[in-house]
């Protein structure tokens, strides 16, 4: 919303919300009145409040696109022209590499652990009854109770 007025988009809002209301009214005469009318395209952005005064909104929102594209180069084509794609390779690859020490150390660690030792541990626990008596079967019979 770059280059929007903040108050205009408040005052869409606002004639939004009273075109809807005014909208539910059946009465024909009311339904063609200018004043309707007025009110719906300030709620569709027509129409905008400049200066104090009731101008048409500047829809050429195409042409500001083109203006902006044809300004010059976007930060897509910056980076493709100065760093491209194989540099940000070739430094992630590199900071791979510093880092792999660190992700070995960390392999190399755990592996020296005994892993069967908590596995046989908590055997060793339920078999001595170190969780209580209750089995997965009292959950199951508690829940269907």
């Amino acid at each position: 919303m770059r280059g929007t007025n903040v108050p205009n988009v408040a005052a869409m809002e606002q004639t939004r919300m009273l075109a809807h209301t005014l909208a539910q009214n059946n009465d024909p005469k009311f339904q063609n009145s200018k004043f309707l009318q007025f009110v719906s395209k300030m709620s569709r952005g027509e129409l905008i409040f400049d200066d104090n005064q009731v101008k048409p909104a500047s829809g050429d929102w195409a042409s500001e696109f083109q203006q902006q594209y044809n300004a010059g180069p976007s930060w897509a084509d910056e980076y493709v022209q100065h760093d491209g794609p194989d540099q940000w390779a070739s430094e992630f690859a590199t900071e791979r590499e510093q880092h792999r020490s660190v992700d070995d150390q960390w392999v190399n660690e755990f592996s020296k652990l005994n892993v069967n030792d908590w596995a046989d541990e908590f055997g060793q626990q339920v078999a001595e009854g170190a969780f209580g008596e209750s089995t997965g079967d009292d959950w199951a019979n508690a829940y269907e109770e």
